[in-house]
């Protein structure tokens, strides 16, 4: 009996101590948050006063635009003036080509330097006017596509 009475006894104490400690702890921080708050106020004032922003005024940056993988980014709309899909690879190997000789881009698909964006509207007698929007496809693929549609409708 009186080893489980010693045993509790220790167990009061470090809890107690613990308390203490704790209590402690917490008597640093309050007074620490004083000091920085209250007591130091004037000092951080006249620091903040010597630190101010200032704006800069900076022309825009001209020349290439580049995507997150360092690619640079361009893109080109038309008017709609393609009746055939050989008008249309003709316009793009052109396009291609000017690219590839100023040296912005290797206009490659398979390597995603080149994406064509084929938006594709035909007027169908029967139908009415029909659109088909928002097709990614490879270069080569465009005139097969073109096809397609204009034999669907």
């Amino acid at each position: 009996m009186s080893r489980e009475r010693d045993v509790i006894k220790v167990q009061v104490w470090r809890l107690v101590l613990l308390w203490v400690v704790m209590l402690g702890l917490f008597g640093v921080m309050v007074s620490r948050l004083w000091s920085l708050q209250i007591a130091q106020t004037m000092e951080f004032q006249r620091r903040l006063s010597k630190q101010s922003l200032r704006s800069v005024r900076l022309p825009g940056i001209r020349g290439r635009i580049y995507d997150r993988t360092g690619a640079p980014l361009v893109e080109i709309v038309t008017e709609p003036d393609f009746c055939t899909p050989h008008e249309a690879m003709e316009f793009l190997k052109a396009l291609r080509a000017q690219v590839r000789y100023v040296g912005s881009s290797e206009c490659s698909m398979e390597t995603g330097t080149m994406r064509v964006d084929a938006n594709i509207s035909v007027l169908a007698t029967y139908m009415g006017h029909v659109e088909v929007r928002d097709l990614y496809w490879y270069f080569s693929a465009v005139p097969e596509l073109m096809s397609l549609v204009r034999e669907r409708f």
